[in-house]
């Protein structure tokens, strides 16, 4: 595997560094027999803000410098208690996990790579990323609620449809963040307590039948045909088209 970062040495050093720290401690339950390369690119080349992604294939993991950036220095045994640091570690693992699920579902990760089918593509990129966060919610390196909190305090609208865009009219954007968000509340009292707080109806029962669906999803598990997800883009489909019809400004 090789690690590099092509613009800035000092950060390929560091993130060597990060490569070797996340895998001391976390490397249980990962699979990188397929991973080639990690990159670290600038920031500034990307038009959205990331801060990683797994790609070609399975083989390599792309990280953005958006949160080394932050840092106050590269020193590791400095940087343990922070923030920063954490949410690096955190990415880090979370797309070493998708080079592992990569290696059990590679019929599911070529169809999320492809917007060529939305049917398709939107299902299973849902379904591998809350698998991703799954396993990461389960090593807690971050505090695993905060990303609940922003949720429920969010104004969701989503009316349309945009692969690229991340604001809160999104349909598309709105299931990435649910993919994230579920993982943390399949407790039935967390549940509770968080939908609870949503004031958007719709969406509180959007997730209601999302959950019910994972609950059964999950049972069937490992599978890496399409086919399994269909009901799982049935209820995707039937509830854009109730927010759409909700939401869309007249």
């Amino acid at each position: 595997m090789d690690i590099v970062c092509r613009y800035d040495k000092d950060l390929e050093i560091f993130l060597k560094s990060v490569v070797k720290y996340t895998l001391d401690i976390y490397s249980a339950e990962l699979n990188l027999s397929r991973l080639k390369l990690i990159e670290l690119i600038n920031i500034s080349e990307f038009e959205i803000q990331k801060d990683g992604s797994a790609c070609e294939n399975g083989t390599k993991i792309i990280l953005t410098s958006r949160l080394y950036d932050m840092l106050p220095n590269y020193n590791i045994e400095e940087l343990e208690d922070n923030r920063d640091f954490k949410t690096i570690v955190n990415t880090m693992y979370h797309e070493m996990g998708h080079i592992t699920d990569w290696v059990n579902y590679p019929k599911l990760y070529e169809i999320a790579e492809s917007d060529s089918d939305i049917k398709k593509m939107l299902p299973a990129l849902f379904w591998l990323e809350y698998l991703a966060e799954k396993r990461s919610c389960q090593v807690a390196i971050l505090d695993k609620m905060d990303i609940c909190e922003q949720f429920v305090q969010n104004e969701w609208h989503p009316y349309k449809i945009n692969l690229s865009s991340a604001d809160t009219s999104n349909f598309f954007y709105l299931n990435k963040v649910i993919s994230y968000f579920l993982p943390r509340i399949m407790d039935k009292d967390v549940t509770a307590y968080y939908l609870n707080r949503i004031n958007n109806k719709l969406l509180t029962k959007y997730l209601e039948k999302l959950i019910d669906e994972i609950e059964q999803l999950e049972k069937l598990l490992p599978f890496d045909d399409i086919d399994f997800l269909t009901n799982l883009y049935e209820i995707m489909n039937e509830y854009y088209k109730k927010f759409k019809r909700a939401f869309t400004p007249r």
